[in-house]
């Protein structure tokens, strides 16, 4: 309240305009004086706004309070910041520290999806697959999606049918088939795979995991 600098520049960002509202912070963010924790969340989320995700990194690493303020949204964003990046143990941890820090079912949703993408991207695939299931109890307007991303990193077929039968929109079930293929490519049923690309008609994926699968048999057979 009565801080004009942070109003003026949160009306930028919500009105599309980040940019904005990162050039209207910049010079106060340089006066230690003036740098208190809500501007310099305001402009972390305006740099996210623009894909600014180094910025996110020089102005929240060092933060006393991302852990105790802003119910955890700084270690949100860099977590958001270091999955851009493709740093994935560091955006694990920080997401994972965000979930401790907030009890809004949504927002835990959202960071369960982040650690669910961190895990995906390190082959942890069970851990993967739990964490989008949750995240999609919590978060139903794109439960759908996160089922079938918890499908496509699970390597039990009884369990990924359970998947495909929770989902609710036609448009999420159009893509079961493909979402099947990538599962079994990913839990290295190559032959599996290759039969179900073959299906769809991806004729090269399909020849493609037919010699990964002759491959590992011959590996087997040494």
């Amino acid at each position: 309240a009565g801080d004009t600098i942070l109003i003026n520049a949160a009306t930028a960002l919500q009105s599309g305009q980040p940019w904005r509202a990162a050039r209207i912070l910049e010079p106060v963010l340089r006066d230690s004086t003036q740098r208190t924790p809500e501007r310099v969340l305001l402009a972390a989320s305006a740099a996210a706004a623009w894909g600014g995700w180094n910025q996110i990194d020089r102005l929240l690493a060092r933060e006393a309070w991302l852990d105790s303020r802003f119910d955890g949204l700084g270690r949100e964003l860099l977590s958001r910041a270091a999955t851009a990046r493709r740093e994935d143990t560091l955006a694990l941890r920080h997401a994972r520290l965000a979930m401790d820090a907030t009890t809004n079912p949504h927002e835990r949703g959202i960071r369960r999806v982040l650690i669910a993408r961190a895990l995906d991207r390190m082959d942890s695939l069970d851990r993967a697959a739990s964490e989008y299931t949750h995240a999609a109890a919590l978060l139903p307007d794109v439960a759908d999606w996160l089922r079938l991303r918890a499908a496509g990193v699970t390597a039990d077929s009884a369990t990924r049918a359970t998947q495909y039968a929770a989902l609710q929109t036609n448009v999420a079930r159009s893509r079961v088939a493909w979402v099947e293929a990538q599962a079994r490519e990913r839990t290295r049923d190559f032959a599996g795979a290759a039969l179900a690309y073959e299906a769809l008609g991806a004729r090269m994926a399909a020849l493609r995991l037919r010699l990964a699968a002759s491959t590992v048999a011959g590996d087997t057979l040494a």
